[in-house]
């Protein structure tokens, strides 16, 4: 689980009437590179580009919380003829975490605005095998109700997946702040009648956010 330090990015007055701010994941949270996992698992089984390339299980056993996935792992190493360190498992969580490039300042700002009394969310579209990575790293955590389009069956600009998010918070839509780094997305849930902020970076975001404070 990842914990992130507490940052004082704006002093918060209760003057606002949003009473939950939901965000997109990829793209807003965090920005996905394959780079650092493909790294360690090539160094630590000692796997040449083209051999992994060869390895076509490889991105479906990119988790360690299911008896496969380790399985999986230890044959490969058995196969290669390697001995995998006592901390490979750690290791192994560490690099998919920086995989997943999450966005410390993001997750600050997150944390700011709980503490301010926020109710913070998430609305993302995902499939189930790479939402599965993003929670085995803990980067769910903070965010509740936390809506993934492969679990509510629906995605990202439809309608209904705004609906189910408000039907989750139980809050009226004028009520919801939604943030999201793709426009079609923005464009549909101020059709729902949900306030919207086309996220472009963290910088312009704070300066977005602050007035609601002021």
């Amino acid at each position: 689980m990842h914990k992130f330090l507490f940052l004082p990015l704006f002093i918060f007055l209760p003057l606002f009437s949003y009473e939950a701010i939901v965000f997109d994941f990829g793209g807003v949270m965090a920005h996905p590179d394959p780079a650092p996992i493909i790294q360690f698992v090539q160094e630590s089984l000692q796997l040449t580009p083209e051999e992994l390339h060869k390895e076509s299980t490889f991105k479906e056993n990119l988790i360690l919380n299911r008896e496969k996935d380790r399985e999986f792992w230890k044959s490969l190493a058995k196969k290669r003829g390697v001995t995998l360190s006592s901390t490979w498992v750690e290791d192994f969580r560490n690099a998919l975490s920086q995989s997943m490039m999450a966005d410390q300042e993001m997750f600050n700002l997150v944390e700011t605005l709980k503490e301010n009394g926020y109710r913070i969310g998430l609305l993302s579209n995902i499939e189930e095998k790479h939402a599965e990575i993003v929670s085995y790293v803990g980067l769910y955590a903070p965010f509740d109700p936390c809506l993934l389009s492969y679990e509510i069956d629906v995605e990202k600009p439809n309608s209904k997946a705004y609906q189910k998010l408000i039907e989750a918070l139980n809050l009226k839509p004028e009520s919801i702040l939604f943030i999201d780094d793709m426009e079609e997305n923005v464009e549909a849930a101020k059709e729902m009648g949900i306030d919207a902020i086309h996220f472009t970076n963290i910088d312009k975001l704070k300066t977005e956010l602050e007035p609601l404070w002021k």
